[in-house]
């Protein structure tokens, strides 16, 4: 077993340990450092392309991504999720992804588990003879790691679990991390320039912005992007699952929430703020009428400042109407908007808006005659639904 905490003295953060200067000689300049203008970074064209990724702001190319949660929260299916779309070429979480092969080290789960994931995902023969699985123990030689990616051709490596692959003897030594961590890169991923995707837990106490992780803080800052996993809502039967990603790339700082169906693949229902302002508007039925007060009742996991400024923002973009003063006695009352449009003439006959949302409208006919009567219309189904994105893994 490779001794990190030896290989650590290397990256000693505290500089105690360091290895003696060279002596120069009596006339001897010491070496400078190469550098280069800031003119000459922007003028560089190869750089302006930025980063090219295999599956948009989750994988790309000599980079590493972590996904973290807790125990049994569904890491382990989403990642198997993502190697059948990265195999397939399919859409991944609704974007689409350079196809590759898929190298996934199996270290904790017993195999016939890793089979029935991806049996439950009906591969076709193509996607599934490019996923390449190593279930077995641990190893220390990392050349055996580096010499199956090139033989595997593998764009992208799947580590499951961190803990398992670095064997730590203490976690929370965060120059072991780093030494660990860098002896990996140096070895296989800077050599292959393969993408890393590893499965981590996190700490009991949690954590916002990945400060979640178990262990040492070094192992946030190793990564590149780094997703928390997280349930949505307190049932356990829930499928849907929060990703909450920090990043170095500004692309891929979001948090977004996807859904788990029973064939195996996820449609993102938007993002976190989105899913939390359609349950707010879920709350309301045709006629109701509500304050603040009776909303926080109906949604008891809402955080209240966070649900008055929900409110607010449906209000002004026009999906809630609002009554009252918001003072004492007068409180502001919520409801679904009740639109007036005016009807108007399409081929001899009256055209209007239903209250059906679910049916398209051609909104560039609406005209308004002055014959025309107004039309109360009831909004039953505001804001329409968000368009389901699966990850397309079958037949290509």
């Amino acid at each position: 077993m490779t001794d990190y905490a030896a290989l650590a003295k290397e990256y000693d953060a505290d500089s105690r340990i360091r290895p003696a200067p060279k002596v120069l000689g009596l006339h001897e300049s010491p070496e400078l450092l190469p550098t280069r203008t800031a003119a000459a970074l922007i003028a560089d064209a190869s750089l302006a392309a930025g980063v090219q990724w295999i599956v948009p702001a989750l994988l790309a190319p000599g980079s590493s991504t972590c996904l973290y949660g807790i125990g049994k929260g569904g890491k382990s299916t989403l990642a198997t999720y993502i190697m059948a779309c990265v195999a397939s070429g399919g859409l991944c979480l609704g974007e689409a992804v350079v196809p590759c092969d898929v190298l996934l080290l199996d270290l904790e789960q017993h195999v016939s588990l890793t089979r029935r994931k991806f049996a439950e995902l009906n591969l076709s023969p193509e996607a599934s003879a490019r996923i390449h699985v190593y279930n077995g123990p641990t190893f220390d030689d990392l050349r055996r790691l580096e010499a199956t990616i090139r033989e595997t051709h593998a764009g992208v490596v799947v580590i499951d679990s961190l803990s398992r692959f670095l064997q730590l003897e203490d976690e929370n030594d965060n120059a072991a991390i780093t030494a660990a961590w860098e002896h990996f890169m140096a070895a296989v991923v800077r050599p292959t320039n393969v993408s890393s995707l590893t499965i981590h837990h996190d700490r009991k106490s949690g954590g916002e912005h990945g400060r979640g992780m178990r262990g040492g803080s070094a192992y946030l800052a190793v990564f590149d992007v780094a997703i928390h996993v997280k349930r949505e809502g307190e049932d356990e039967q829930d499928s849907r699952r929060r990703l909450a990603s920090v990043s170095r790339y500004d692309e891929a700082n979001r948090t977004f929430v996807v859904r788990r169906e029973e064939s195996g693949l996820y449609t993102v229902e938007g993002s976190a703020t989105d899913v939390r302002r359609a349950e707010i508007l879920g709350a309301f039925g045709p006629g109701e009428e509500w304050t603040i007060d009776e909303i926080a009742a109906r949604l008891p996991d809402a955080k209240r400042r966070t649900l008055i400024a929900d409110l607010d923002t449906l209000y002004k973009t026009h999906k809630l109407s609002r009554d009252g003063k918001g003072v004492r006695g007068d409180k502001y009352r919520y409801a679904l908007p009740v639109f007036v449009q005016e009807a108007h003439t399409r081929g001899g006959e009256l055209a209007r808006i239903t209250d059906d949302l679910s049916k398209s409208h051609d909104d560039a006919t609406i005209g308004h005659p002055d014959s025309c009567k107004l039309v109360e219309v009831g909004c039953t189904k505001y804001p329409p639904p968000l368009p389901a994105v699966p990850g397309d893994v079958g037949d290509l």
